[in-house]
C-alpha cells in the first residue's frame, strides 16, 4: 500500500503544453516576472510567489497560501492554509492544483507532505495523471 501511494504521489512530471485545469477553470497570466497568476472561473487569482516559495490567494483582505520547497527534482508541498472566513470556497484545492500545474511545467515530481494536499490528490487523482 505504501509503495503504491509513493508511486501515485511521487510521479515524474513531464513538460506540458497547457496547465492542469478543471474544464475552463484555470488560466495562467505571466505579466510579472517571477510572479505567475492563475485565474479560476470564479475570478479568484492564485499567484505564484516564487521568491517566497508559495502560491497565494489574496481575497477580502486575507491571505491563503500553499508553501513548498524544491530540491532534487521534487516539489514538496509542505503546508496549505486558508483563513476560516474564506473556507468552503475551494481555495485550498485551487492552491494545490496550481502547485501541481507548476510542477508539471517545470518537470518536477510532486510530494504532498501536507495532509490537505495529500487528501486532495487522493480525491483528485486525475490531477497527477494529467501531469504525467
Amino acid at each position: 500500500m505504501a509503495q503504491a501511494l509513493r508511486k501515485l504521489f511521487a510521479v515524474s512530471l513531464k513538460p506540458f503544453r497547457r496547465p492542469f485545469t478543471k474544464p475552463s477553470a484555470l488560466d495562467f497570466d505571466d505579466e510579472q516576472p517571477g510572479i505567475h497568476a492563475m485565474k479560476d472561473a470564479a475570478n479568484i487569482d492564485v499567484v505564484h510567489n516564487a521568491a517566497q516559495s508559495r502560491f497565494e490567494v489574496h481575497l477580502d483582505g486575507q491571505l491563503s497560501r500553499l508553501e513548498y520547497r524544491i530540491a532534487s527534482g521534487v516539489l514538496a508541498i509542505n503546508h496549505t492554509e486558508v483563513p476560516p472566513a474564506l473556507g468552503g470556497r475551494g481555495i485550498a484545492g485551487m492552491l494545490v492544483a496550481a502547485a501541481v500545474a507548476y510542477a508539471k511545467g517545470a518537470g518536477l515530481r510532486v510530494v504532498p507532505n501536507c495532509s490537505y494536499a495529500r487528501s486532495w490528490l487522493e480525491r483528485n487523482p486525475e490531477a497527477l495523471r494529467a501531469a504525467t
